[in-house]
């Protein structure tokens, strides 16, 4: 199925798009609840002010990235990256 120039909402529930492919698109103001995104690759994404919550990271690789005003658990990441870095050897 193939969706282009699309400019109202869509709501998928109890679906398998499993290798979809989603190039210049707005998922402005979206919300995913109850979603697998296993082995999925974001490449050139605007997460700004994304709140992610009862959500399992383990294995994530963040690398190249703005980290800015992120935090986990409310401690800046930079700040963590920072603590860290002066802790190794």
């Amino acid at each position: 199925m193939e969706l282009v120039g699309k400019t109202e909402p869509i709501n998928a529930t109890d679906c398998n798009l499993a290798k979809s492919s989603f190039d210049d698109v707005n998922l402005g103001d979206s919300s995913f609840r109850n979603v697998n995104l296993q082995k999925m690759t974001f490449s050139d994404v605007n997460l700004r002010d994304a709140t992610i919550s009862d959500t399992n990271l383990a294995g994530v690789e963040i690398r190249d990235c703005n980290l800015d005003g992120m935090t986990i658990d409310g401690t800046p990441v930079l700040d963590l990256i920072e603590a860290f870095r002066r802790a190794s050897p």
